[in-house]
C-alpha cells in the first residue's frame, strides 16, 4: 500500500507490451522508435526515462494518442492525479476509446473527490463486458461519496441486471443493507456472492463488515484475515482487519499486524500513524516521539495532488501535528480537511481546540467577520456597493443580511427600496419586486432614479405598457434629456416601429455620438432590419468599452448563433451567467447553444439556476428532467419530473415532453398519462395525435395504434406523415410487405421524404429484397442527380450489398458535392473499395481521408492497413496503435495490427493479440486469416 505510488491497471497489451526487436521491412520513423522506447521504459518502471520519451514523442507530434495515454499512465502512477485526471480527460476528447482507460480515471476522479462530475460522464455505450460492470461500481461508489444511498442501489441493480448475480452488485447491496441495519438481507446476498466459483477479497471483507456490525468482533476478524491474505495490499482491506483487533481491545494483535504491514508497505502512513499511537497505549512502548516525527517528515514531502485526492491526509497530518502540540499546522491541516472532505463533528472540534490553543477564540467560534457593519454606519453608496458584488457572487443571504442593517439605518430612503427590488429578483420573488416598484412610482414620481429603474425594468421584461407609464413620466420632466430620449427609443425598437426610433435615435445619437445607450440600441436596430455585420462592428466596440455590460454580450451572442458561431455565443452565454445569474432570454438561448455542443452540464446548472428563481416554470423543469436523461442521471431526472405535477396548467408542448422523458426513463404509466393530457387540450392537432400514435407504439398498445391512425388516414387519406407513420406501424407489427407499400405510397405523394427511403432501405435489408427499392432509388437518383441523400443511400446499398463499382462511382460523385467535413467518409470508402484491387490507389485515397480526419477510428484503421499492404508496415504501425485505442472494440483492427506487428519482426507481441483475439469466440471478416497467422508464428523458430 503506498500513497505515493497506486496500482498500475493494465488498460491495453496493444499499448504498453514489452516490444522485441524489430526486423523491419522500412524505414522506421524517429517518433515510432521514441514510442516504442517509452514503451519499454514504462514496463521497466524507468519512469523518468519513459516520461522523457513520451514528452519527445509528444513535442514531434502533439496529436499522436497513444502517448497521451501512456502519459496519464505515468501521472497515474506516480500519484500526480490531477495531471493524469487532465491527461485523460484530453485523451478521450481526443477520441480515446474509454475501455482504455477507465479504471485508471475512475480512481482519479473518485480520490480528487470528482464524484459529481463521475456521475455526470455519458459513455454512450461505449464500454462492454467487465468494463461496464466496473463502470456501474464506480459510478455506485460516486455516488456513497456524495451520501446518495438510492443512487448508489441504482447502480448496484444494473451490475445485476447486466450479469446475474455479479459479486461486485451483490456484495455492493449487501454493504447498503449493512448500513440500513439490514443484516439478515445483507446475509443473504453475501452468502450468494460467496457461491461464486473465484474466492473474491471484497466479498470476504465485506463479510467481515457484516460481522462486526453485528458485535461478532472474532467471526470478522477471521472474514478478514481472510480478506487480508488474498489482497494482502488493500488499503481498506488492512485497515478493516486493524479496527478490528482495535475493536476487540487486542492491541497487541493489531501491533503485531501493523508492524507486519510496515514490513511490507513502509510509505503506508495511516499504518504508521496507526502504529504510533498502539504504541503509545502500551505502557512498554510509550516512546514515540520519533516515529511521530519520521510521520510528519513524510506527510511533508506527500506532493499536493496527493493530499488533496485522499483527504484523510490532512486530517492525519493535523492530528499528528497535536500530538506533537504544533497547534497552528494542526489548525492548518484539519481547515485544508475540510475543503477536500465532508466536514463533520469530530473535525469541528479538533478544529476548534487548534485554534483555542493558539488564542483565537473568535475563529473558535464564529470565525472572522466583514467589515460589513462599518459600512453600513459610515457609507450608504459602498454598502449598497458591497451589496451588489453578493449578488454577482450568488451570495443572496449575504445581501439580505445586510439590507436588514441598511433598512434599520436608514428607513425608508430611495436608495435602499431599490436595493431591495434587486434582491427580490435575485430571489426569484418578482411580485414582491413589481409591488414594491409600483409603491416607489406611486411615492415618489418625481425622482428620476425611480422613474428610470421603473421604465428599464418592464422594458428588460418586455412590458412596454407599464414601462411607458414611467417613460411618459420622464419625457414631461426631463423633455430635453439624451437619456430619457434613448429610452423612448428604446420602448419603440421592443414594440418594433423602427420607422418611428430611427430618427429618435439619429437625433440622441448627432448630439452625443459616443453615447453607449444610444449606440447599443443604433446596433439592436441593424439587428432587427437583419444588418448583422454593422450590428455586430457596433456592439464589438461597445464590448471593448464595457466588457462586462450585459446587453452587449447578450446581443452578441445571439449574432453568433444566428451566424453558426454557437462556440463563441456558449462563451458569452457563459459569461453572462457566471457573471448576473439566470434570466429567461438568457438561460433558454445558453441551454439550446450547450446543447448543440454537448456540454449538458453547464444546461443543467443553467436551468438548475432558473428553477431556483422561478420554481413554476414549467419549460425550466421539462429541460432540467431531459439533461439529466442525457447524462444518466435518472433519479434526478426523475424527482424533477414528479415537480411538475404541482403545476397544474402546463402548457401542451411541456407535456409532450414531459411524456418523451418519462418514457426514457421507462415509466410507460405517466409518460402515456400525460401525452393524454396534452391529447385532450388540442384532439385536433394532427401534428399532435401523430405524438399520440407514436408512444402508443412504443407502449407496444398496437391496437389503440391501429384504431387512432386508421381514423387519421380517413381523413388524410394522401398525407405523407399519416401514411409515414402506418408504414412505421406495420413494421413494428411485422408486416413488412405492407410496411413497403405504405413508405412508398409517402414517396408517391412527396419525392423529397428522405426517412422513407431510409425506411424502405432497412425493410429491404431485412427481407434481403431489393429490387422495387433498387429501382425506385436509382430512378429519383437519374431525376435528381445532384441530391446528395438518395445518391449517397444508392452508393451505401452498392457498397454493403450490391456492385463495388456502381458505389466506386456514385462515391466519385458525391465526393464532387459533399460538404468539407463529411468528404472524408467517402475517401475512406473509396480507399476500402479499391483495397484489394487497386492498393496504391488506395493508399493515395486513405491518405486524403486521414489528411481530412486524422482522429477517426475507421480512418485510421484504413489507412494505416493500407500502408501495410503497401509493404510500409513500419510506418503503418504507430497509426494502427492509435486506431486501436480509439475503438478497442474492432476485432478485424485488432488482426490487422497483430499482422503488422509480426510483419516488422514483433512477434511476441503479435501472439498476444491474435490469442486474446481468438479466446473472444467471436465471428469476425479474418478469423481464419488470423488462426493462420498464429499458427504460422507458433512455428516460428
Amino acid at each position: 500500500m503506498s500513497f505515493i505510488r497506486t496500482a498500475w491497471v493494465i488498460c491495453l497489451c496493444v499499448c504498453f507490451s514489452t516490444v522485441s526487436t524489430v526486423n523491419a521491412q522500412s524505414e522506421s520513423t524517429p517518433i515510432n522508435d521514441e514510442y516504442e522506447a517509452a514503451v519499454v521504459h514504462y514496463q521497466d518502471k524507468a519512469y523518468k526515462e519513459a516520461f522523457l520519451s513520451v514528452q519527445n514523442v509528444l513535442r514531434d507530434s502533439p496529436d499522436y494518442l497513444p502517448a497521451y495515454i501512456l502519459l496519464g499512465s505515468l501521472y497515474f502512477d506516480n500519484g500526480l492525479l490531477e495531471r493524469a485526471d487532465r491527461t485523460y480527460q484530453l485523451a478521450l476528447d481526443k477520441g480515446a476509446d474509454p475501455n482504455l482507460i477507465f479504471h485508471n480515471w475512475a480512481d482519479v476522479l473518485l480520490k480528487l473527490r470528482k464524484a459529481e462530475y463521475l456521475l455526470s460522464i455519458s459513455f454512450d455505450n461505449k464500454l462492454n463486458g467487465d468494463v461496464l460492470i466496473d463502470w456501474f461500481a464506480a459510478r455506485a461508489s460516486a455516488c456513497l461519496q456524495l451520501g446518495r444511498s438510492i443512487c448508489a442501489k441504482r447502480e448496484y441493480d444494473e451490475i445485476l441486471a447486466r450479469a446475474h448475480n455479479h459479486p461486485k452488485g451483490l456484495n455492493g447491496l449487501a454493504l447498503l443493507a449493512i448500513d440500513n441495519g439490514l443484516y439478515e438481507n445483507a446475509d443473504s446476498l453475501l452468502n450468494t456472492s460467496m457461491e461464486n466459483e473465484i474466492k473474491r477479497a471484497e466479498t470476504l471483507w465485506a463479510k467481515g463488515v457484516l460481522e462486526k456490525a453485528k458485535g461478532n468482533l472474532v467471526d470478522a476478524q477471521h472474514f478478514f484475515n481472510e480478506a487480508f491474505l488474498l489482497a494482502p495490499n488493500d488499503a481498506r482491506v488492512a485497515r478493516s482487519l486493524i479496527d478490528a483487533y482495535v475493536a476487540a481491545a487486542d492491541l497487541d494483535a493489531a501491533l503485531l499486524v501493523t508492524e507486519d504491514l510496515l514490513l511490507e508497505t513502509k510509505d503506508d502512513l495511516y499504518v504508521m500513524f496507526v502504529n504510533s499511537w498502539l504504541t503509545s497505549q502500551l505502557d512498554t512502548l510509550s516512546n514515540i516521539r520519533p516515529q511521530l516525527e519520521m510521520i510528519s517528515q513524510r506527510l511533508s514531502t506527500v506532493p499536493d495532488d496527493v493530499m488533496k485526492s485522499e483527504p484523510s491526509l490532512f486530517y492525519l497530518r493535523g492530528m499528528v501535528a497535536l500530538m506533537q502540540r504544533n497547534f497552528e499546522q494542526a489548525r492548518d491541516n484539519f481547515m485544508a480537511y475540510t475543503v477536500y472532505a465532508d466536514s463533520d463533528l469530530q473535525t469541528a472540534i479538533l478544529l476548534a481546540t487548534a485554534n483555542m490553543a493558539l488564542g483565537d477564540q473568535k475563529a473558535a467560534t464564529l470565525g472572522l467577520q466583514d467589515h460589513e457593519d462599518k459600512l453600513v454606519k459610515e457609507n450608504l453608496q459602498q454598502a449598497i456597493l458591497l451589496g451588489s458584488l453578493y449578488l454577482q457572487n450568488k451570495r443572496i443571504y449575504k445581501a439580505v443580511n445586510l439590507l436588514e442593517k441598511l433598512q434599520a439605518q436608514y428607513g425608508e430612503r430611495v436608495e435602499v427600496a431599490l436595493f431591495a427590488v434587486r434582491i427580490s429578483l435575485a430571489r426569484g420573488k418578482s411580485e414582491d419586486a413589481v409591488s414594491t416598484l409600483d409603491s416607489l412610482l406611486s411615492s415618489f414620481e418625481h425622482n428620476r432614479q425611480v422613474l428610470q429603474a421603473y421604465a428599464l425594468y418592464f422594458l428588460d421584461n418586455g412590458n412596454s405598457e407599464k414601462a411607458n407609464v414611467a417613460i411618459a413620466l420622464l419625457l414631461e420632466q426631463f423633455p430635453d434629456d439624451l437619456t430619457v430620449k434613448n429610452i423612448r427609443v428604446a420602448q419603440l425598437l421592443m414594440e418594433k416601429r423602427l420607422d418611428e426610433a430611427e430618427p429618435l435615435l439619429m437625433e440622441v445619437l448627432t448630439a452625443s455620438p459616443n453615447l453607449f445607450a444610444a449606440r447599443y440600441n443604433h446596433a439592436t436596430l441593424l439587428v432587427n432590419r437583419n444588418k448583422l455585420e454593422e450590428a455586430k462592428a457596433i456592439l464589438e466596440a461597445l464590448e471593448v468599452e464595457k466588457s462586462n455590460d450585459f446587453q452587449v454580450l447578450l446581443q452578441l451572442a445571439n449574432i453568433n448563433v444566428r451566424e453558426g458561431n454557437v462556440e463563441l455565443a456558449v462563451s458569452r452565454y457563459n459569461t453572462l451567467l457566471q457573471r448576473y445569474g439566470p434570466s429567461l432570454n438568457v438561460t433558454f438561448a445558453a441551454v439550446a447553444a450547450f446543447n448543440q455542443t454537448g456540454d449538458y452540464q453547464r444546461a443543467i446548472s443553467a436551468l438548475k439556476s432558473l428553477e431556483a428563481n422561478e420554481p413554476n416554470n414549467a419549460l425550466a423543469i421539462v429541460q432540467l428532467a431531459t439533461f439529466y436523461i442525457k447524462v444518466g442521471d435518472k433519479e434526478r431526472a426523475k424527482s424533477t419530473l414528479m415537480k411538475l405535477t404541482l403545476i397544474f396548467d402546463r402548457p401542451v408542448n411541456v407535456l409532450v415532453s414531459e411524456s418523451q422523458n418519462w418514457l426514457a426513463l421507462g415509466d410507460t404509466e405517466n409518460a402515456y398519462q400525460s401525452m393524454q393530457k396534452a391529447h385532450k387540450m388540442q384532439p385536433d392537432n394532427l401534428n399532435l395525435q401523430l405524438q399520440w400514435v407514436k408512444l402508443l407504439m412504443a407502449l407496444n398498445k398496437v391496437a389503440d395504434a391501429q384504431s387512432i391512425l386508421n381514423d387519421l388516414l380517413s381523413r388524410n387519406t394522401k398525407n405523407p406523415f399519416v401514411l409515414f407513420k402506418m408504414g412505421e406501424l406495420a413494421q413494428l407489427k411485422g408486416e413488412l410487405d405492407q410496411a413497403r407499400s405504405y413508405f412508398e405510397a409517402v414517396l408517391d405523394e412527396d419525392t423529397s421524404f428522405d426517412l422513407a427511403y431510409a425506411k424502405l432501405y432497412a425493410v429491404s435489408v431485412n427481407t434481403q429484397s431489393f429490387e422495387t427499392f433498387l429501382e425506385r432509388l436509382s430512378q429519383r437518383v437519374e431525376l435528381e442527380p445532384t441530391r446528395y441523400f438518395t445518391r449517397n443511400l444508392l452508393a451505401q446499398y452498392h457498397f454493403y450489398y450490391g456492385n463495388a463499382e456502381q458505389a466506386r462511382l456514385h462515391y466519385d460523385v458525391l465526393l464532387k458535392s459533399a460538404q468539407p467535413d463529411t468528404q472524408y467518409a467517402i475517401y475512406n470508402r473509396l480507399a476500402i473499395l479499391t483495397l484489394s484491387s487497386e492498393p496504391e490507389n488506395s493508399l493515395a485515397l486513405a491518405t486524403e481521408a486521414y489528411k481530412r480526419n486524422p482522429t477517426n477510428a475507421d480512418v485510421l484503421h484504413t489507412y494505416g492497413w493500407a500502408l501495410t499492404v503497401n509493404n510500409k508496415a513500419q510506418e503503418a504501425l504507430p497509426i494502427l496503435r492509435e486506431a486501436s485505442v480509439r475503438d478497442a472494440t474492432s476485432l478485424s483492427l485488432q488482426y490487422h495490427l497483430a499482422y503488422t506487428l509480426a510483419n516488422i519482426g514483433n512477434r511476441v507481441e503479435a501472439k498476444r493479440i491474435l490469442i486474446t483475439l481468438l479466446n473472444k469466440d467471436e465471428v469476425f471478416a479474418q478469423k481464419q486469416q488470423a488462426q493462420d497467422l498464429l499458427a504460422e508464428l507458433n512455428g516460428a523458430v
